[in-house]
């Protein structure tokens, strides 16, 4: 990847650029997921009763995707404060090679 000022910093260096596409590839699987299982989850959990089993069960399935979100979204946001969101804010210029 060639050192273009057009590009964010991030992608100016290759390994931070592998690791945003490792992030971006288990975002997609992710939603890929539940768009497939949507069904399922629609006849097994939304139409019992709420109890302990499947309050667990829907913040688990819920709060993975929303939290890839978030740290996709401040992984490509050179903006985004990610130490307010207790997400890492050691520069990846800084990490062991």
């Amino acid at each position: 990847m060639p050192n273009s000022p057009s590009l964010p910093s991030p992608f100016r260096q290759p390994r931070a650029f592998y690791e945003y596409c490792i992030m971006l590839a288990a975002l997609t699987a992710c939603l890929y997921d539940h768009a497939l299982t949507f069904d399922s989850e629609l006849r097994h959990i939304w139409a019992h009763k709420l109890n302990l089993f499947t309050s667990i069960w829907l913040l688990l399935r819920y709060f993975t995707p929303l939290s890839l979100v978030f740290e996709t979204i401040a992984a490509f946001n050179p903006n985004w404060n990610r130490s307010s969101y207790g997400l890492s804010d050691v520069p990846v210029s800084h990490w062991p090679k």
